[in-house]
């Protein structure tokens, strides 16, 4: 089993074959094997965590934010499902009457992961888009230079610090940055054609 549990063993062969559904692109196949383990051990966070991901997989995010924050509450030290927690609640429609304190639960998920070792570059990229989300451009840059300190490979959070940069009006920093991005993948055309339009630029 990928997962071990205390007590029966099919808490721990169910999510198994429920990964195996996952990774093959089918979480309707993987949702009653995961709500089984989870009638089993309910109290395991990596179940929940898993059945969270698969609940959003199949579109009802409402309740796979519920499984993240259970899994969170079963497991305060889950650096994984605090970040989940946070891409799920950071999901949430701006239109819905709860966006704005799903918003504010989402940095604090976050931010909950980060406080965790090691090291978690991924949050911290995630930091970076939940402040370009809420309209805090500095406070992105800042969260994407972080992350690209922890990671300097990560080529997604160099494209979202040179666009933001380029938003900020700091051409040449922009142009260095998408320049960093083509150095660790030449085959960018975005980037390459982001270049070339700044460079243009009067």
């Amino acid at each position: 089993p990928l997962h071990t549990a205390p007590g029966d063993d099919r808490a721990g062969t169910y999510p198994s074959y429920a990964v195996a559904f996952l990774e093959d692109g089918q979480p309707q196949q993987a949702m009653p094997l995961l709500r089984k383990a989870v009638a089993l051990e309910p109290d395991n966070a990596e179940l929940r965590n898993d059945l969270a991901i698969a609940l959003r997989k199949t579109g009802d995010l409402d309740a796979a934010i519920v499984e993240f924050g259970n899994a969170t509450r079963l497991r305060p030290d889950y650096p994984d499902a605090h970040l989940n927690f946070s891409t799920a609640l950071s999901a949430t429609p701006g239109t819905a009457p709860d966006y704005e304190g799903n918003m504010q639960a989402a940095l604090a998920a976050c931010r909950g992961a980060l406080r965790l070792p090691p090291q978690f570059p991924l949050a911290q990229s995630h930091l970076g888009f939940l402040h370009y989300k809420r309209g805090d451009l500095p406070g992105a840059i800042g969260a994407w230079r972080v992350a690209l300190q922890m990671d300097p490979t990560d080529v997604r959070s160099l494209a979202n610090l040179a666009g933001a940069l380029a938003q900020q009006g700091d051409v040449e920093g922009a142009i260095v940055e998408y320049q960093r991005v083509l150095e660790l993948n030449p085959d960018d055309v975005a980037a390459r054609k982001m270049v070339e339009k700044l460079r243009a630029a009067p």
